[in-house]
């Protein structure tokens, strides 16, 4: 990932001082970082394919060197070359850890749920633990510290990240203690330690560590208090908590990791890695990350040949074993070394793109490895050049694939930390500053109402426009070349009419009347809604007695403005309640019945005109941060919706994929709104639960036929929906009745998993296609 240069003056003195906040200097992101990142997963993934299936090519090479540990040294290295940056730009350890987390877990979330799924439907072995002591599975995987507290993993692969986040948590601990610039020494110290314990265990034997939950949940408790004191306190609160911080994660590290010391070599790793970063940028002497990486590969050599059987090389004898596994790693070190001095241009993109998405390859490849093993299993029993073949084959899977979630899980789980960060650091509003003035009961309001063949309701719009309590009012009708007789229509009103010769959207509408307008407060009100007579006297109401409010939105009106059938009975009931239960600060804006400060809508710079769906929420994208945007279930109105099934169901397909495609351009930031990407306050996860499991429901029922368990996921997929949304049940059945309640419930699951299908295919038309990805 791109590394920042911080301030080299950033501190922290020893008892918990804050230093100063860091100057951050943008950096090109370093190519010859990803480059590494996708030598190593490429180590990693042709070592565990050529032992699981190419034998006689991983026996051949396994006499001379151990890809493996070449592919986990760089790994380890390039963590510990990242981090003091990360950990330096944000000048804050919750920060850094918000941050961290976010990076880590959406992935490593999708890998382990795919895990358990697979393992519980009997398509692979799972950790006989997790059905035995499934709370200690839980804690210690849910931690990512499986690893280092002797728990089996739900995946292999998942070891290395045991590592590195105790790395993080002694990184922290160093930062606490004002010896994060001492990375070199802090290495060399760890070496010795992995000499101690290597002799130590050669005596005493090694200790192992009980696997009960209750070992577990206190040794996690202990860690959990000892880190919020290190990252939310200060003083000797926070020292006390970094001390045991580095006494547990040390104490736990130096057990037996595939050989003696392995664990505290590998933090030894990583810390030389920072060591190297500090080196480079002026930070630390060189000759000291030299000398730790001299200790290191010294400490290695005391580990391999002195501590016993390499656990994963049990094929080879101590001596062979050991020397190929050192002949890895010091390759490993060597080319970590040797790599800042290739020029970008000699580095092939393909390999930066792996690298790129890198912990997604490292994620999946065992699923890839697995479901393709017949087939390479096939190819190992075959001539060389079939080997090679197969591990192409296996490659054109697992890359794109990989660049796949990278783009769709791990980017937008990068981009809301960032985003939880920002929000942490905001800057509240200048002492002394004012909100803006607010509108007085006087203030001219300019009506809005864009049309385009609605004259079924055009009419019953004007007249309750007309009929309002607040008579300051000008009204301005935008047809969109309608054919209808719309025109004639607003004609019998005295009202200002502008005609468009040719269709143009709402969008345009929606700007030609702002732009026509002389009012202090623009109300946007769609041709198909009827308002309530005191709904633009509150929206002004709330205007001013909330100064810091940028736009008032209303709710449509439980009961349909023309009741036309079931299918628009379920929307009316269903946007009633949706936007009654957000009512107060909202996240995204909704301009069917909207007020906005004429101040605030020249500052937005008005609607996207090449959207045709979802410019409502567009706009709200790039509404300053210091404006509240507020939802009234006191603004109503009653609309006259979509009546019939299959218009309904392509209109809703439609719009979920234009909204897909603008949340997925918002989190890559590839919006043409430089300035979009108001963070969102909360996140429905009820609405996505629902979504979720309709989808998942409705793809397991055809598999039904194959396999008995897919019926039955696919019923407690369909009761964990109906369980999330009972208060929508509730509401429904007072306003409609039982039987019209198994209608709405059959016609939401069906929108439902319509709408989770749009979203994703909206998303990975914008991931796939960046230049053609805008809504039409």
């Amino acid at each position: 990932m791109t590394q920042p240069t911080a301030d080299p003056a950033l501190a922290r003195p020893a008892g918990g001082a804050a230093p100063a906040q860091p100057v951050v200097t943008p950096r090109p992101r370093q190519r010859w970082l990803d480059a590494l990142r996708g030598l190593a997963v490429l180590g990693v993934v042709f070592d565990h394919a050529s032992y699981l299936a190419f034998r006689d090519a991983w026996t051949g090479m396994m006499r001379w060197w151990h890809i493996g540990a070449f592919a986990v040294t760089l790994i380890f290295l390039v963590t510990g070359y990242v981090i003091p940056a990360s950990l330096g730009r944000g000048g804050s350890p919750a920060r850094f850890w918000v941050s961290r987390a976010f990076r880590l877990y959406p992935m490593w979330a999708v890998v382990a749920a795919g895990a358990l799924a697979v393992g519980f439907l009997g398509l692979a072995p799972l950790p006989v633990e997790v059905r035995s002591q499934p709370l200690m599975m839980l804690l210690a995987n849910g931690t990512l510290l499986q690893s280092l507290l002797g728990v089996p993993a739900l995946l292999v692969v998942l070891w290395t990240l045991s590592y590195q986040v105790a790395f993080y948590a002694l990184a922290t601990a160093a930062w606490r203690f004002g010896l994060h610039r001492r990375s070199a020494e802090i290495a060399v110290g760890l070496c010795a330690l992995v000499v101690v314990v290597t002799a130590a265990k050669r005596v005493a034997g090694p200790i192992e560590l009980p696997r009960t939950g209750w070992f577990v949940a206190v040794t996690l408790a202990v860690l959990g208090v000892a880190l919020w004191a290190a990252v939310r306190r200060a003083g000797p609160a926070a020292l006390a908590g970094s001390a045991v911080l580095v006494v547990v994660i040390v104490g736990l590290a130096a057990r037996a990791q595939h050989a003696d010391g392995w664990g505290l070599l590998i933090l030894a790793m990583m810390f030389t890695g920072a060591a190297l970063y500090q080196a480079r940028q002026g930070e630390a002497r060189r000759w000291r990350a030299a000398v730790a990486a001299v200790v290191l590969l010294a400490a290695a050599v005391v580990t391999g040949w002195g501590g016993g059987e390499l656990a994963y090389l049990k094929e080879l004898p101590a001596a062979d074993a050991a020397r190929v596994w050192f002949a890895g790693l010091a390759s490993g070190l060597l080319v970590f070394a040797v790599a800042p001095l290739v020029r970008d241009r000699l580095i092939p993109r393909g390999l930066t793109l792996t690298g790129v998405s890198s912990y997604s390859v490292y994620l999946l490849q065992m699923g890839a490895i697995l479901l393709l093993m017949p087939w390479l299993r096939a190819a190992g029993r075959a001539d060389w050049w079939l080997q090679v073949v197969a591990f192409a084959g296996l490659l054109a899977v697992l890359l794109p694939v990989s660049y796949l979630s990278y783009r769709l899980i791990e980017l937008p789980g990068q981009r809301l930390g960032k985003a939880l960060v920002r929000r942490f650091t905001a800057a509240p509003r200048p002492v002394g500053e004012r909100p803006p003035a607010a509108p007085d009961p006087g203030t001219l309001v300019s009506v809005i109402i864009p049309n385009y063949d609605k004259a079924k309701t055009l009419r019953a719009c004007l007249e309750s426009v007309y009929a309002q309590t607040h008579q300051e009012l000008e009204v301005i009708v935008v047809d969109d070349a309608s054919t209808d007789g719309s025109r004639e229509i607003a004609a019998a009103f005295p009202c200002r009419l502008l005609a468009f010769d040719v269709n143009r959207g709402v969008s345009a509408a929606r700007n030609a009347g702002a732009a026509a307008a002389t009012g202090e407060v623009l109300f946007f009100v769609d041709s198909d809604i009827a308002l309530d007579p005191g709904a633009i006297a509150t929206a002004l109401r709330i205007l001013r007695e909330r100064p810091e409010t940028g736009v008032v939105q209303g709710i449509y009106a439980a009961q349909p403005l023309f009741a036309d059938g079931p299918v628009e009975v379920y929307k009316t009931l269903f946007e009633h309640f949706w936007r009654r239960r957000r009512s107060g600060v909202a996240d995204a804006t909704l301009f069917a019945l909207t007020a906005v400060p004429r101040r605030v809508f020249d500052e937005v710079g008005g609607f996207d005109e090449e959207m045709r769906d979802t410019q409502d929420i567009e706009f709200g994208t790039r509404l300053p941060s210091r404006y509240v945007i507020w939802m009234s279930d006191q603004v109503l109105g009653r609309h006259d919706d979509v009546d019939r099934f299959w218009p309904y169901l392509r209109e809703h397909l439609r719009r979920a994929r234009t909204y897909g495609a603008l949340v997925a351009r918002l989190l890559l930031g590839r919006s043409r709104h430089p300035e979009a990407g108001r963070a969102s306050r909360r996140i429905d996860v009820a609405a996505v639960a629902c979504m979720v499991s309709c989808a998942l429901a409705a793809l397991l029922l055809p598999l039904a036929v194959f396999n008995g368990w897919a019926l039955l996921g696919s019923l407690a997929l369909f009761a964990v929906f109906v369980a999330i949304d009972r208060p929508l049940w509730g509401f429904v059945r007072r306003e409609k009745g039982g039987l019209f309640l198994v209608y709405f419930v059959a016609m939401h699951f069906v929108m439902h998993a319509t709408e989770m299908a749009g979203m994703l295919a909206g998303a990975v038309h914008a991931v796939a296609r960046p230049a053609r990805g805008r809504s039409r």
